[in-house]
């Protein structure tokens, strides 16, 4: 099983399972350049999982909104926006956000 993040091998285990078993497998990684940066984890049989992470600027955080339905219109701080929403904001800040009563299908 190995790990790739940005398209680079970092990290391999050897992992074997009966039919039909499962087994946790666990890889840590740090990385201190701001960004996005994309994962990989693939099997000997080709199977493959893929995800992404972000590390953001010290003092910074990620506010996300997201909801059972996207495009969902709600406030935040007053100003109107739609999920899924995403953003970085300072460390310590206070943010209101107002939902609709109703988010129906």
């Amino acid at each position: 099983m190995g790990l790739k993040i940005n398209g680079q091998v970092q990290s391999t285990q050897n992992v074997q399972t009966a039919n039909g078993a499962s087994a946790t497998v666990s890889f840590t990684e740090n990385e201190s350049s701001t960004g996005t940066y994309g994962v990989v984890l693939a099997t000997s049989t080709g199977s493959t999982l893929t995800g992404s992470f972000a590390v953001v600027p010290t003092g910074e955080f990620t506010l996300s909104v997201g909801t059972a339905y996207s495009g969902v219109q709600f406030t935040i701080d007053g100003l109107s926006e739609t999920t899924p929403f995403t953003e970085l904001v300072n460390v310590g800040t206070t943010h209101t956000v107002t939902m609709p009563a109703s988010m129906g299908a």
